[in-house]
């Protein structure tokens, strides 16, 4: 089982057609990540919901269902009113697989 700084790799990441908006995708996950985290610390509960519904759309048509599961998980505990406790953890867990996110191909 992979541990948590190894990177994610996107399942298009060798399809020479997709490199670059992968590429593209890739460098704007820490711009939302961001954007998220000061919606947290704002409480503007609507906005964390709004991207990750973002982020779980786009997430799996660049090549990352492991990321669109975990925006699913949560923008389902905003829209579900879970404690902000449950929110705070789903938001770290997709941080963590957003910041292992590579473009870069897997290894041969």
């Amino acid at each position: 089982m992979a541990d948590d700084s190894s990177p994610l790799f996107s399942s298009l990441a060798q399809d020479g057609d997709m490199i670059e908006l992968v590429q593209r995708f890739v460098d704007d996950l820490e711009k939302r990540m961001a954007a998220m985290q000061a919606a947290f610390e704002a409480h503007n509960l609507a906005e964390i919901a709004q991207i990750a519904h973002q982020l779980r759309g786009t997430g799996g048509s660049h090549g990352f269902d492991v990321l669109s599961v975990a925006a699913a998980g949560l923008e389902d505990a905003v829209r579900s009113n879970e404690s902000l406790d449950r929110v705070r953890e789903a938001l770290a867990e997709l941080t963590v697989l957003c910041h292992r996110a590579t473009a870069a191909p897997p290894p041969a």
